[in-house]
């Protein structure tokens, strides 16, 4: 299921049980809201900031001139001494 987030309101709440979590709230409709521990939002942020480094990567990979397999001509290999 995929849907579009256009903004997301992140919130630091006070549980019941006097810990602390975090909101995340989005604009979609309905406006679903997800809370994690903190915990669970270090481990989600480190996961989405992981996501987007390889899609960024991946995607400077595919269109960097400088690399001869996204080349479309063909180049010769190393040289060998001899």
């Amino acid at each position: 299921m995929s849907s579009q987030v256009n903004q997301a309101q992140v919130v630091l709440v006070a549980a019941e049980d006097g810990h602390e979590r975090v909101a995340i709230t989005l604009t979609s409709d309905p406006n679903p809201v997800l809370t994690l521990s903190l915990e669970e939002a270090r481990a989600l942020a480190t996961a989405l900031i992981k996501a987007v480094n390889h899609a960024e990567v991946k995607a400077n990979l595919k269109e960097s001139p400088n690399l001869w397999r996204c080349s479309p001509e063909t180049r010769p290999g190393l040289l060998v001494a001899g």
